[in-house]
């Protein structure tokens, strides 16, 4: 399972199955979460989970797009999840990473989305 959603679409709703999630920022390697948060709520049991942050920040690609790990979650119990973001305009992501990142502007928080996959 894979999917993409913009940060600023607080409230999507999601089926996951039980598993291990990563969650990855699109669009460049630079990331400085500062307060963001994501939350999934299961709309069964309104119970919500918080993800962890990432230790290893893994860099990789997604369809040319460069990401970057910075989260993950692990779901006990399969079922519709609704996903919700805290802190939106808290988040920098630059394109590049370290020295570029210095002197490259940061992509707007309204442009980012996130890679949800499945371990």
């Amino acid at each position: 399972m894979q999917e993409i959603i913009n940060i600023n679409k607080s409230g999507t709703i999601l089926y996951l199955s039980m598993g291990v999630y990563n969650i990855y920022a699109i669009g460049g390697w630079h990331v400085e979460l500062g307060k963001f948060e994501v939350s999934f709520k299961n709309m069964e049991t309104d119970i919500k989970i918080f993800p962890e942050k990432s230790l290893l920040k893994l860099q990789d690609f997604y369809k040319n797009e460069k990401i970057k790990k910075i989260f993950s979650v692990i779901v006990n119990k399969g079922g519709e999840y609704e996903i919700n973001f805290i802190h939106q305009n808290s988040i920098i992501l630059k394109k590049y990473g370290f020295p570029l990142s210095y002197f490259l502007n940061k992509i707007d928080s309204k442009e980012i989305e996130i890679l949800i996959k499945r371990n």
